[in-house]
């Protein structure tokens, strides 16, 4: 998963054999809530992250950022949404 490479995911319940066939989708349908869509062959999650949380975690010097299935690191996240969804 190229999020793993870049620092994004520290830490994920899929298993190192279906990391390849894992798409990652991430939207967002109200400013400050982004819904991450992960999707593998049998079974498919969807996380709500809200901006909010990583900026008080980053605030607090938390550098993760952990759910059910799957740890985030704070500023490359806080990164790859600005990077997606800020007008250029």
């Amino acid at each position: 998963m190229a999020l793993v490479k870049k620092g994004v995911i520290v830490d994920s319940a899929v298993p190192k054999m279906l990391q390849r066939a894992c798409k990652i989708f991430i939207s967002s349908a109200e400013p400050g809530t982004f819904q991450v869509e992960v999707k593998l062959p049998a079974a498919s999650e969807t996380i709500e992250v809200q901006i909010s949380e990583l900026l008080e975690r980053r605030d607090k010097n938390v550098d993760r950022y952990e759910h059910d299935h799957v740890t985030l690191d704070v500023n490359l996240t806080l990164h790859l949404f600005n990077s997606l969804y800020t007008k250029k």
